[in-house]
């Protein structure tokens, strides 16, 4: 009977060595593996978010559209050069006219360049709104309700609600997907279409007053925003993702490799029978 009286492992986890027990240089398909998947990584990560950011409210960078029921209503913007959030800001004054019935006004405020192509640009998964906002006491109360907006096909969607308060406050609205938008005003769909076909997307926030009692006299508020950002977190592309998948099958191909050869060099010392 043969006796095994030492079974001596030649390879290590730090990787596989020569007869001196000095340790040999990775396999080629092992650092070819490894970079690949880091660069690809990193750069679908890059690629992931665009953010739209308007800090300093300059009117012209801005389009503005009211949306009325009941007998209508008026609204002025008017770009503050002092007292925002952190200098300049954007201040809205609304005034929605006495009614017999239930009266809102929505006023659609579109960033100009906050523009989104999917079709060049690709998907949406999903997007963050932020923004600063300040109530100002008007006879009509204080501030008004805002939320996120954008705009596709000549639709109109929104999506969140908030009210102003008294004192600068920053609101984050995270984790906004089409379904999050409904609809407010248009022909179209109930939601966007955020897929890489649907149509040019343009995003900006919405400011809203209302009131469901009647008869009671013109509604007139203000309130001050600031600091407005749209994070667009857009989908992988396909080719990206296949590239990275192909990275990591290469870094476990080349563990499965190194296994093998630690087998390979494994020494069974026989010292007896």
């Amino acid at each position: 009977m043969h006796d095994i009286h030492e079974i001596r492992q030649i390879d290590s986890f730090a990787g596989p060595q020569d007869r001196n027990g000095k340790a040999k240089k990775r396999p080629f398909l092992v650092r070819t593996g490894v970079v690949l998947f880091l660069l690809l990584s990193s750069a679908t990560t890059a690629r992931a978010s665009t953010i739209f950011f308007d800090s300093e409210f300059n009117l012209s960078n801005w389009s503005f559209q009211s949306y009325t029921t009941g007998v209508g209503g008026t609204f002025t913007t008017t770009h503050e050069s002092a007292g925002g959030f952190a200098g300049a800001y954007i201040r809205f004054d609304t005034t929605v006219f006495n009614s017999a019935i239930p009266r809102e006004q929505l006023v659609a405020s579109l960033y100009n360049a906050g523009t989104w192509n999917p079709s060049v640009q690709g998907g949406i998964a999903h997007v963050d709104f932020q923004i600063s906002d300040l109530g100002i006491p008007a006879s009509g109360g204080i501030g008004h309700g805002f939320g996120a907006l954008l705009s596709q096909g000549g639709n109109i969607y929104d999506a969140g609600f908030a009210t102003s308060d008294m004192n600068w406050t920053t609101r984050l609205f995270p984790g906004f997907n089409f379904q999050s938008f409904s609809k407010y005003s248009g022909s179209g769909p109930s939601h966007p279409d955020f897929s890489s076909s649907g149509g040019i997307i343009k995003f900006g926030f919405y400011v809203y007053s209302g009131n469901a009692a009647v008869n009671l006299g013109d509604q007139v508020l203000a309130t001050g925003f600031d600091n407005w950002q749209m994070t667009i977190i857009a989908v992988p592309e396909p080719g990206g993702l296949a590239l990275t998948s192909l990275a990591g099958l290469l870094v476990i191909g080349s563990g499965v490799l190194r296994r093998r050869i630690a087998r390979r060099n494994t020494a069974i010392i026989w010292t007896g029978f």
